[in-house]
């Protein structure tokens, strides 16, 4: 019998996590397989039967945010034990628009409705800013201040 590897999982843009035993020995083709078919983890987190759930390992910095990261790689040859490390390795859970195979985004309330944003910080304005929001009249070239606009 093959060793359990216990990993979190998290809902794109939420804070729902739940860990899973995956079997160590299973490979990443079958690990993909299992997760969209898994009935309870989709009611958990409430995805629709007919989204297909990408999975992203957590963690990507080289991504302003890592839920955008591409998901993981389906193999028949490596395996759940040999590509992650429980102890280093979580992961999101990426729902996918059946249809137009776009992913979930934060306002997208029909697959994670339990999903609340969180507040959005107002900019207090510094003396700095004010100066130049001051500075800027209608005659302005704003190609003078930044050419890239």
């Amino acid at each position: 019998m093959s060793r359990t590897l216990r990993f979190d999982f998290k809902l794109v843009f939420t804070s729902h996590v739940w860990s899973l035993d995956i079997e160590e020995s299973m490979n990443t083709a079958d690990f993909i397989t299992y997760i969209n078919n898994d009935t309870n983890l989709r009611q958990l987190f409430n995805i629709h039967e007919h989204y297909h759930i990408d999975i992203v390992k957590a963690g990507s910095v080289a991504y302003r945010q890592p839920e955008l990261a591409p998901p993981i790689l389906a193999s028949f040859i490596e395996t759940v034990g040999e590509k992650f490390n429980p102890r280093t390795t979580s992961f999101y859970l990426r729902p996918v628009h059946p249809i137009t195979e776009e992913f979930i985004r934060r306002d997208d309330y029909s697959v994670a409705p339990n999903y609340t944003q969180p507040p959005t910080p107002e900019i207090q304005p510094t003396s700095e800013m004010e100066i130049v929001i001051t500075s800027l009249n209608e005659e302005t070239n704003l190609d003078e201040i930044n050419p890239m606009l």
